[in-house]
């Protein structure tokens, strides 16, 4: 059994602790409620364009805080739809073996923290779910004025491509003697990595594969029941 005592593990939620992009979920409930899709061949191309904006972001194509931007652009985006969101939608896309995952780490002497490019509303949804304390958690925050979504906040360095590598710098500065694993999907989890804030970058390809980052990874694991598997034994 491995031993993990002052190891941190970063994880990813998108695509990774849940098996769905959730600004993509909240943006899909926005252009059916404002009837901007009127027919499904245009429903359809507007969540391509999106879906493709995101790929690019989390590729490393796209300047990332220009990849919110133009998401934002398609459709406004209200209260109640990231309450339906959250509420109705989000848990069924919670990967639950990810709890075994989190449990055995903090058995084990580890630390898991949570920084996602995601929003904040649905982050604390699945970390909930995940018995994974609020305090360790980072994400982006949206910008409201009275039930309205304008915007999100610039000044959050997650809203930036080379945020989590802030992020989890200030994690590190915290925990100095600590090993630093980040596990996740995008460029910006490798970027950990590759600026030499983690010690190792894991690939998690249970929902999405990226052939130039699965190149770039120290383990790939394609289920959480895999990664579980690796760090019992």
């Amino acid at each position: 059994m491995k031993k993990f005592k002052d190891t941190i593990f970063i994880f990813d939620v998108d695509s990774t602790l849940a098996r769905t992009e959730t600004l993509e979920g909240i943006i899909e409930i926005a252009i059916d409620d404002a009837g901007v899709a009127e027919g499904i061949k245009k429903r359809n191309r507007l969540m391509k364009q999106i879906q493709k904006i995101t790929n690019l972001g989390m590729e490393g194509r796209l300047d990332f805080t220009k990849s919110l931007e133009e998401r934002f652009e398609v459709v406004q985006i209200l209260q109640k739809h990231i309450d339906l969101y959250n509420s109705k939608i989000l848990p069924q896309f919670i990967d639950l073996h990810f709890k075994n995952v989190v449990k055995f780490i903090g058995n084990a002497g580890g630390s898991v923290f949570v920084v996602s490019a995601g929003f904040m509303d649905s982050v604390k949804v699945v970390v909930d779910e995940l018995n994974i304390s609020r305090e360790n958690c980072f994400a982006n925050e949206f910008i409201r004025n009275n039930d309205m979504v304008v915007g999100f906040n610039k000044n959050n360095p997650l809203a930036t491509s080379t945020g989590k590598v802030k992020i989890v710098m200030e994690i590190k500065d915290k925990y100095p003697n600590g090993k630093v694993i980040c596990i996740g999907d995008g460029n910006s989890d490798y970027l950990i990595k590759a600026e030499g804030v983690a010690d190792e970058f894991w690939g998690f390809w249970g929902n999405v594969q990226r052939d130039s980052l699965i190149k770039k990874a120290d383990r790939n694991f394609y289920s959480s029941q895999g990664l579980l598997k690796f760090v019992k034994e």
